[in-house]
């Protein structure tokens, strides 16, 4: 084998091996914008306005995927909730604020502010 075929041959495995990783990099990257977070909280909850004080001060909007569900007016949403709380193992009244991500629940203000945090990469 010539050393122009030995070397065109190098130079394709390396552009198919760098072509996978870039791919790969991208579903990664994409999977992790496309994952939604559900706030759950009430209008007039003083512990749920510190997480949304915390999300407005930090842009997360900009940065993550947030679905927030009002559940105090809301029939709907406070039902979905009673579902979440149970498929996590709570028993009792669910309780606000309350993030949902990946079957896993976040539940207070602290929990959910450390939760986020590990989402964006700041240091608690």
């Amino acid at each position: 084998m010539s050393i122009m075929k030995t070397v065109h041959i190098a130079i394709g495995v390396f552009l198919l091996v760098a072509i996978a990783a870039i791919v790969m990099l991208y579903s990664a990257v994409n999977q992790r914008q496309s994952e939604v977070i559900v706030f759950y909280y009430g209008n007039v909850c003083p512990h749920c306005k510190i997480v949304e004080t915390f999300i407005d001060n930090n842009n997360l909007n900009a940065t993550l995927k947030l679905d927030y569900r009002e559940v105090f007016n809301n029939s709907d949403n406070a039902a979905t909730l009673r579902g979440v709380w149970t498929k996590c193992g709570q028993t009792g009244d669910s309780q606000v604020p309350l993030l949902y991500f990946n079957s896993t629940c976040y539940i207070g203000q602290d929990d959910a502010i450390r939760f986020l945090n590990s989402r964006i990469g700041a240091k608690q």
